[in-house]
């Protein structure tokens, strides 16, 4: 009589552990989230928003800061390129002025 060989075999449950709430299925690491998590999320959403307004040229609240900010650097960059001088612009023309320094015109400006 001859012995057969005999092939070991595995074989196992992989168990998927979810929770079920009003009809949805989330992973149990999503219990996990702490409200600073959700504080940044919502941030760098704004923060993409705001980007992409500004790449299309759209104004909108999430991108209005940087559209008021550019405006007046131009402002600024008018005022130190020319004799207009209004109460915000005093300072960095002073320190324009004092400073004869390419580089510090483009530390200001930029």
């Amino acid at each position: 009589m001859k012995y057969k060989e005999f092939v070991r075999f595995e074989f196992s449950f992989y168990f998927c552990r979810l929770v079920y709430d009003s009809g949805s299925c989330y992973e149990p690491s999503i219990l996990d989230i702490k409200p600073a998590d959700i504080r940044q999320k919502f941030t760098q959403g704004i923060q993409r928003l705001a980007a992409f307004s500004l790449g299309i040229n759209y104004p909108n609240q999430a991108s209005a800061p940087h559209l008021i900010l550019g405006g007046f650097k131009r402002l600024l960059a008018l005022a130190a390129d020319t004799d207009v001088e209004f109460e915000q612009a005093k300072t960095v023309c002073i320190h324009l002025k004092n400073n004869n320094n390419n580089n510090t015109c483009l530390l200001v400006f930029s």
